[in-house]
C-alpha cells in the first residue's frame, strides 16, 4: 500500500467547479491561472478537490473520505490512541500541543494538536506532512498490534462509530470500509510506504510549491 501526500500549497490549474450543496460556492474555469490545492477544496468542496487531484495526478480516485477536527479526535480515540516520540518539549497554543520530550501515548486532543502543529522546525507545511506520515505509521502499528483487524466485531463497531464522524461520497458505505480493512489485514508494517509528491519551491512565490518533474510523474 502506498499513501501519497499532496502538499496543500501545491499550485494547480483553476478548474470550473459547481457549488457542492454543502455551502461551497464553486468557481469558474480560469485557463492559464493557478491556485493552491487547498483553495480548490475551499471554493468547490470535495468534488472540486476530487476532480483536481484526478486531473493533476492521472490517478482515478474511487472514493472520498473527509474528516473534521472533531471526527479526527473521535477516530483516534476509537483506535485507542497512538504513540508519538518528541526529541524536545513542545508547547504551542496555536495548535494546542503541550507535551514534554520523550515517548507519549496520546488520545484524540493531543494527537490532533500533533497533526496540526506547524510552528516547530522550519515551520513549513512540508515538515508538517512528515509528522502526519509519522503519526499515520504509528496508527498502523496500533491497529496491527491491537488486533483490531482480526477482531471482526470490534472492527465493525469501530468503523460504524467512525463512519458517523466521516464525510464520504455516496458510493462508500460501512461494508466498503470493512472490505478495505480486510484488505489491510494481510499487510505488514514494512509493506506500507508513505511518500510526498516531489516538489520544489515556486521561484515567484515562496509560499507555494510546484511538483518537480519528471520525479512527480
Amino acid at each position: 500500500a502506498v499513501v501519497v501526500s499532496l502538499p496543500r500549497d501545491s499550485e494547480v490549474p483553476v478548474l470550473q467547479c459547481a457549488a457542492d450543496g454543502l455551502g461551497d460556492p464553486g468557481q469558474p474555469d480560469e485557463p492559464g491561472q493557478t491556485e493552491m490545492l487547498n483553495a480548490a477544496f475551499a471554493y468547490g468542496g470535495p468534488p472540486c478537490l476530487w476532480r483536481t487531484v484526478e486531473q493533476e495526478t492521472g490517478i482515478r480516485v474511487e472514493h472520498y473520505i473527509g474528516l473534521t477536527f472533531t471526527g479526527f479526535e473521535k477516530v483516534i480515540n476509537d483506535l485507542g490512541g497512538v504513540n508519538v516520540c518528541l526529541p524536545e518539549a513542545i508547547k504551542d497554543p496555536k495548535s494546542g500541543i503541550d507535551l514534554s520530550a520523550g515517548l507519549h501515548h496520546v488520545l484524540g486532543g493531543q494527537a490532533l494538536a500533533f497533526w496540526r502543529e506547524r510552528y516547530v522546525g522550519e515551520g513549513s507545511d512540508l515538515q508538517r506532512i512528515q509528522r502526519q506520515q509519522y503519526l499515520m505509521a504509528g496508527l498502523m502499528q496500533e491497529v496491527k498490534t491491537g488486533g483490531l483487524l482480526t477482531d471482526y466485531p470490534k472492527m465493525y463497531s469501530v468503523l460504524t462509530d467512525a463512519a458517523r464522524a466521516l464525510t464520504t461520497d455516496q458510493g462508500l458505505g460501512v461494508s466498503d470500509m470493512l472490505s478495505l480493512a480486510e484488505d489491510l489485514r494481510g499487510l505488514t508494517e514494512s509493506s506500507i510506504q508513505f511518500v510526498t509528491v516531489p516538489n520544489v519551491a515556486d521561484p515567484t512565490d515562496q509560499d507555494r510549491v510546484l511538483w518537480q518533474q519528471p520525479e512527480a510523474n
